[in-house]
């Protein structure tokens, strides 16, 4: 699992241990899918945010690690 986090600029940050307010997801595409079209999103942030952009900067970071990789913190 890990963690989606916005950072101060609005600039999406993965991690498993982030501060601030996020959305824990497990690797899967589709998990990532499910909470942009449930709100999933907005609703950890607590705030109005453009989901798509979230979800293809997400989709662009997993597909990145998904050799095995860790994300930046599991390291």
């Amino acid at each position: 699992m890990f963690r989606v986090v916005l950072g101060q600029h609005d600039e999406v940050v993965l991690s498993v241990s982030s501060a601030g307010r996020g959305a824990w997801l497990c690797r899967s595409m589709t998990c990532v899918a499910v909470a942009a079209k449930k709100g999933g999103f907005a609703r950890a942030f607590r705030r109005r945010c453009d989901t798509s952009t979230i979800e293809a900067q997400v989709f662009d970071r997993l597909a990145a690690s998904s050799d095995g990789s860790p994300l930046p913190d599991e390291e």
